[in-house]
């Protein structure tokens, strides 16, 4: 897949909430790290879950009042990534759903390494931002020239053309889930 250059059109869309994955999953990871999620009945605040591909999902859930976790599921491959911890301690994890034998195919990646981005997000001339990614890391330059690199990134590869990452800047974690193969992003 060529992603030197991905331009994501400007349109009033997010996938939609998702309720299809079982009522609660367990993640196991390395070292015996276990985590349970389960499902609320109404997605509330503190609570995201959307679906990416036909198989692969967004959760986000609120653990307290800093602490977020994300992940990305993919039910056919049994495999998941986390990202986890602030702006300090951010970190990609890898797991297995449901006591598969072992993780899947989420794996990390230097992918977007040599990329280029334009993330699109609205109509207007200022609704835009690039994101240049090199050496594992990730700089954001925004219409009016100014520009922001990330304190750390991370990627990992969850399936073909779909791709987790974390950047985090001064007091905040940014965790995205893209599908490069139909230009869709949640997080």
């Amino acid at each position: 897949m060529d992603m030197r250059v991905l331009s994501v059109p400007g349109f009033p869309y997010a996938p939609p909430r998702c309720f299809e994955l079982p009522v609660s999953l367990t993640v196991e990871f390395a070292g015996g790290d276990r985590d349970y999620i389960a499902f609320p009945s109404v997605q509330g605040d503190g609570f995201f879950c959307a679906k990416i591909t036909d198989t692969i999902y967004y959760v986000s859930r609120a653990e307290g009042s800093d602490t977020r976790r994300d992940y990305a599921i993919d039910m056919s491959s049994g495999s998941a990534a986390r990202v986890s911890g602030g702006t300090d301690s951010a970190k990609l994890d890898f797991g297995a759903v449901g006591g598969a034998a072992a993780p899947g195919q989420c794996a990390p990646s230097g992918d977007l390494d040599g990329n280029a981005i334009r993330w699109t997000f609205g109509t207007g001339d200022d609704s835009w931002l690039t994101a240049q990614y090199s050496n594992g890391g990730v700089r954001v330059r925004r219409p009016d020239g100014s520009e922001k690199s990330a304190k750390s990134f991370a990627a990992a590869r969850v399936a073909e053309g779909v791709y987790i990452y974390y950047e985090t800047f001064e007091g905040y974690r940014v965790t995205m889930l893209c599908d490069f193969g139909k230009a869709l992003a949640v997080g």
